[in-house]
């Protein structure tokens, strides 16, 4: 495998198995963003955002709060808006440190893993947003990050393999 790492040639065979076989058994030959976007299914699909706070939530900043996520999500590499779904629990009966006042926990489920970089620019934009749209102080949110390797739409099943 070191000879193949050297030449375009080499790095397109170990590209192909890679798609073939799995990203994970051959990352240590490429940089790390290259392979997330090649698969044979595509795109690596479907992060999911749960948010559940006890503040209402309009119509319109339900809006704006989708179009904000969906840019926001794309700083995890392979995620994008196309594949993003989005559920709002507003008004949930939510105690954080003792207290009722506005709070927000956000649970970020992706296929397969990512860097802590990518999960930090993730919770430092989202913060942002959440107390830019629902007025919640970011010491009173909560971002939970859920890495699946079995991921299923459309009749089937996107697998680590």
């Amino acid at each position: 495998v070191y000879c193949y790492r050297r030449t375009f040639a080499g790095r397109f065979a170990l590209l192909c198995c890679a798609a073939i076989t799995g990203v994970h058994r051959f990352s240590r030959f490429f940089p790390f963003g290259l392979f997330y976007f090649i698969s044979l299914k595509g795109v690596f699909p479907m992060p999911l955002i749960q948010v559940k706070t006890n503040v209402p939530i309009s119509r319109e900043a339900e809006v704006q709060l989708k179009s904000a996520l969906g840019k926001a999500i794309t700083v995890i590499p392979t995620k994008t808006e196309s594949g993003l779904m989005i559920q709002f629990e507003p008004q949930a009966h939510l105690w954080f440190g003792g207290s009722d006042a506005p709070a927000l926990i956000a649970v970020v489920s992706v296929f397969r893993a990512s860097s802590n970089e990518a999960y930090q620019a993730f919770t430092a934009e989202a913060c942002r947003i959440f107390t830019q749209y629902l007025a919640v102080p970011g010491d009173r949110i909560y971002i939970k990050f859920d890495e699946t390797l079995h991921w299923g739409r459309n009749g089937s099943n996107f697998s680590p393999d």
